[in-house]
């Protein structure tokens, strides 16, 4: 053999070997989710965040679910919110937790034992606003994650944790 032969062969071994770990990396293809603020005509029907399940074969058929996560005045809430599917794998998030207090969003869909998620922190009015956009990373979202967040946060808007009557 050649020493061209025997290069050729190696890097022919080598693409094997690295197709093959991209395809242990990758079952199925992958799977994720797609974040986003919703549009001002979404935000005028109540939307506030939008969620695509992104991956192959059938990802519209993905579990999403969604908490909001906050501090109203000196109490912790989460509240387990409702996405509305609004065509295949495209979900809307509308506003149902209080207007008072500091939120995240933790989205979270798992579809065939992937589990895709983003924690969205909101601002002044409660929405992470029209430019946010991200892609979940393949995880789950723990609880000291979401804590520190808030109290990040907290942290940047002291008054915000106040109740709407200013205690």
């Amino acid at each position: 053999m050649t020493s061209i032969q025997g290069f050729r062969s190696f890097l022919a071994t080598l693409v094997l070997l690295l197709a093959g770990g991209v395809a242990e990396a990758a079952p199925e293809g992958g799977f994720y989710i797609s974040v986003e603020g919703a549009s001002a005509g979404a935000q005028q029907a109540g939307a506030v965040l939008v969620i695509r399940t992104i991956g192959c074969h059938e990802p519209s058929k993905a579990n999403v679910r969604v908490y909001a996560e906050g501090i109203v005045g000196d109490k912790r809430m989460s509240l387990l919110l409702r996405p509305r599917q609004t065509s295949k794998g495209v979900f809307v998030v509308e506003r149902t937790w209080p207007d008072e207090g500091v939120w995240v969003l933790a989205v979270s869909a798992n579809y065939r034992g992937h589990e895709s998620a983003v924690l969205v922190p909101l601002e002044g009015e409660g929405s992470p606003g029209e430019t946010f956009a991200t892609r979940g990373e393949a995880r789950t979202i723990g609880k000291g994650e979401v804590e520190a967040a808030l109290q990040t946060l907290v942290a940047g808007h002291p008054r915000s944790i106040r109740t709407a009557s200013g205690s």
